[in-house]
């Protein structure tokens, strides 16, 4: 009764799934023993294909009353079907009932005429299934037909049941159809073709096909309409391309499963071709495609540039002089220089070839190409740099990116630098650059648009092409092993200086160094003193002019063993401590540190210096006044030979090649005491009205500088004695009446002696016009007149005014001090020096008369009255 009601349930089912089988559940009710039930079910005919998969073969109910472990379906070839035809088998299982099979229980091949489907595991329990058999065939069957017949069911499972199944329906579910399987081909096209040309040039297509189908494809033939504005070049086109009315055809032939063949088809524009062009190729062959869908190629679009004019370069040999003169091993000398210029197109510089005019071109090494990349005409980045020279010429064709472009309707400048040889070619120790116009391609360019080379080069008139030079000579540079070095005394004239000991003083010698050829590197410098001694100073600091601080010290510990005059300082430099630059002048301060004298300074000693003529330079003895190397050719300088060449030499003294002259300073004073200033201290202002009666008609202050010099007391200014100039224009003065005192004690007062210009005296009781006031002996009077040091003093001249206004003339009357700032007046006197004082402290033993003051104006004016 289980069995009953299994098959009860599945025709219970929608009649639409299991029409006309109702019977057969009348027939199975009688059946008590029955344990298997395979019922088989008609499917539609198929057309096939080969290589078809997933295709429906027999379908059917399975209905189990016991327990299987597993079962084996077991079919053969239906009608004209062979096995042989099918390539794999499975078994599927419908779960749901509703018509989707999507489970495989089973999967097998045929084997002989038999396939054999193992479902493992059968049945746990009773139940019924829903299967399907579907196959997938050969690539090519053999066969027309195809279809499974139903053979037996073999069963393993419990032996109180009988294992054998009841089958019932069609044994053979389904019969398809295989067409006759057709030659396949599988052709795929490209076309490539460039994305700019120029108006005027052609287009050249590329065109490739491809086979990837399992047969051959036979009689290929690809169609391209021409596109707009093109003329079809058939000299330019591959020999299977021709022209057929308004189409290109290509026919490569049959190409065999995986080969390709490819074609070129070219055409010309014209002045009628649009701005933007595109082209497409299709093929087809004789053979079916079952994937057209690649027939046919994407669109190529290329871009058409107007036809413009062609680029031209004008090069023009630019002049840097006519003569210079380089030394060994000097770096980025510049030989050679020359500006492009580009018309019509942008132009790309590719390569430049020289020879020596002059020279050779192996006295020199590492040439570079210089240019100017921002227009400012100055060049400033290499583009191919240490190409040597081979074979007598200089060749620049590597450069950096393919070479340089030159915008249209732009000037770029152009340089070849060098390094200089530090060996020479003998008798040839010079050169001279150019360009190497024997040469066909000494200049190389192309077009930045199309890459086409400018073609013929023009020389100076001479020859024609896309290139036209305009050639000048270039400069000239005489080789030397190194170059020269001139000191001379500075033309700027130095002051005699009263040296103020224990301080810095003002330079006491100013020197002139000039470099040729190459810059010199000063490395020592020797001072000497005259009289073999400087034994109030310490040392001499050096300047460069307008510096605040020294850039080097010379002392006479600094000299050692040097075989040079007594008394010598010497400063000794680094590298480049006192560089010299090629052709320019630097100018040297000497300035004195002096000592104290609590150190040793000596006072009223003089200081005067001089750089000795000695021709020789020996860096072994330290002879030579001035040491030197060249900072290029790293050559030591040698003495002056005396020969009028320049050759490496130092030249003291001179600045032409001639025998050394030695350079001596002017002669300075070593002082204890120093008065710095003398100024107008007159209350009254320029323009007053000439006073009347006794009057301070003139007042003058005088301030000394501070010093350390402490030995018996700090020294100081005594002033003993002062001749004024008295301008008394129109005014008439008591002459008795001239009077001085210290402003700071205007009781105490001291009386002068009036005197002519000449010096002569005055007998007359008034005096008029333009005299000399004498005050003398003024350190044996009531007056003070001895200033500290650091401070300051005013005196102030008196006098009785008796007319201010003698006529009706315009009056002046003004005082003032000259005569007094320089050494060269000499003693006291109306004909000599207007001042005269002591520099002194304590002991009479160190105290010194001076009789000038050092002081830039050479005259101090006082108030000028007018009336």
């Amino acid at each position: 009764m289980r069995i009953l009601n299994s098959v009860r349930r599945l025709f219970a089912r929608p009649a639409s799934r299991l029409s006309g089988w109702k019977p057969l559940v009348e027939q199975l009710e009688d059946r008590s023993l029955l344990s298997t039930y395979v019922i088989g079910k008609t499917l539609p005919s198929l057309e096939l294909r080969g290589g078809d998969r997933n295709v429906p073969a027999w379908e059917g109910y399975l209905l189990q009353t016991s327990f299987a472990r597993s079962m084996e379906f077991h079919f053969s070839g239906a009608t004209k079907s062979s096995l042989n035809d099918i390539a794999f088998a499975k078994v599927l299982e419908d779960r749901d009932w509703n018509g989707t099979f999507e489970t495989t229980v089973a999967a097998g091949r045929p084997f002989g005429d038999d396939l054999a489907l193992w479902m493992r595991p059968g049945f746990t329990r009773p139940g019924a299934r829903s299967l399907r058999v579907e196959v997938d065939l050969v690539a090519k069957p053999a066969g027309k037909e195809l279809g499974l017949t139903y053979n037996r069911l073999d069963i393993r499972g419990s032996a109180r049941f009988p294992q054998f199944a009841w089958y019932f329906g069609p044994r053979t579910s389904v019969v398809h159809r295989i067409a006759q399987p057709k030659e396949m081909a599988d052709l795929s096209v490209w076309l490539a073709g460039p994305a700019k040309v120029n108006q005027g040039d052609k287009i050249v297509y590329t065109v490739t096909a491809k086979n990837a189908g399992p047969d051959a494809a036979i009689g290929i033939y690809g169609k391209m309409a021409i596109p707009k504005g093109l003329e079809f070049d058939a000299a330019g086109s591959s020999r299977t391309v021709q022209l057929q009315g308004d189409i290109v055809l290509w026919k490569p032939g049959s190409l065999k499963s995986g080969e390709a063949s490819t074609g070129t088809i070219s055409f010309m524009t014209t002045a009628k071709t649009p701005e933007l062009v595109s082209g497409s190729m299709a093929v087809s062959s004789g053979t079916t495609d079952p994937n057209p869908a690649n027939n046919q190629s994407p669109t190529v679009f290329t871009t058409v540039v107007a036809q413009q004019q062609k680029g031209t370069i004008d090069v023009a040999v630019k002049s840097i002089g006519t003569a210079d003169v380089a030394v060994k091993n000097q770096k980025n000398v510049n030989l050679f220089t020359y500006e492009v210029r580009a018309s019509g197109r942008d132009t790309l510089l590719t390569g430049t070839q020289f020879v020596a005019s002059q020279g050779n071109l192996n006295n020199a090494q590492n040439y570079n190409w210089w240019v100017d990349t921002d227009f400012d005409n100055k060049v400033d980045t290499i583009i191919e740099k240490g190409v040597p020279a081979m074979n007598g010429t200089v060749r620049f064709d590597k450069p950096v990116g393919g070479g340089f472009v030159i915008p249209v309707d732009k000037s770029v400048r152009f340089e070849v630098h060098t390094d200089i040889a530090p060996s020479l070619v003998p008798g040839q120790e010079m050169l001279q650059l150019a360009f190497d116009t024997k040469a066909s391609d000494y200049i190389q360019a192309e077009d930045v648009n199309t890459g086409g080379p400018l073609v013929g080069i023009k020389t100076d008139g001479q020859g024609s092409g896309d290139i036209t030079v305009v050639t000048t000579p270039s400069i000239t540079y005489m080789l030397k092993s190194n170059g020269s070095l001139y000191v001379q005394k500075d033309t700027v004239p130095v002051r005699s200086h009263q040296l103020l000991a224990g301080a810095t003083g003002d330079e006491v010698l100013r020197l002139t160094f000039h470099a040729e050829y190459e810059a010199a590197d000063v490395t020592k410098i020797h001072l000497s003193p005259e009289g073999g001694s400087a034994q109030s100073v310490d040392r001499f600091e050096l300047y460069l002019e307008g510096a605040l601080t020294p850039f080097a010290t010379a002392t006479v510990g600094g000299t050692g063993s040097d075989d040079v005059p007594p008394g010598t300082f010497t400063a000794n430099m680094q590298s480049q401590q006192l560089l010299i630059p090629k052709g320019q002048d630097v100018k040297v301060l000497v300035k004195p540190r002096l000592k104290s004298d609590v150190d040793g300074a000596v006072i009223g000693k003089a200081v005067k210096l001089f750089l000795s003529e000695d021709p020789v330079i020996d860096a072994a003895t330290g002879r030579g006044a001035v040491h030197a190397r060249g900072l290029s050719s790293s050559n030591n300088y040698a003495g002056n030979d005396g020969d009028a060449m320049d050759e490496g030499e130092v030249f003291i003294g001179t600045s032409t090649p001639a025998a050394n002259v030695r350079i001596v300073g002017i002669g300075h004073t070593v002082v204890f005491s120093k008065t710095v200033g003398i100024v107008n201290a007159n209350p009254d202002p320029n323009g007053t009205p000439v006073p009347v009666g006794v009057s301070a008609i003139g007042l003058l202050k005088h301030i000394v500088a501070a010093n350390v010099n402490s030995k018996n007391g700090l020294n100081k200014q005594a002033y003993d004695g002062f001749i004024y100039n008295v301008n008394a224009t129109n005014v008439s003065i008591a002459t008795d009446s001239f009077a001085i005192y210290n402003k700071a004690n205007s009781t105490v007062k001291a009386y002068g002696t009036v005197l002519n210009t000449d010096g002569t005296p005055v007998t007359t009781l008034t005096v008029t016009g333009s005299f000399l006031v004498l005050f003398d002996h003024l350190l044996d009077s009531s007056v003070n007149t001895v200033i500290d040091q650091g401070t300051d003093a005013t005196f102030v001249v008196e006098a009785n005014i008796l007319n201010p206004k003698v006529t009706n003339q315009a009056s002046t009357l003004q005082v003032s001090l000259q005569n007094f700032n320089d050494s060269s007046y000499g003693a006291f006197g109306a004909q000599g020096s207007h001042v005269k004082l002591k520099d002194r402290d304590n002991s009479p033993a160190t105290s010194r008369d001076q009789f000038w003051i050092e002081y830039a104006d050479s005259v101090v004016k006082s108030t000028s009255y007018q009336s």
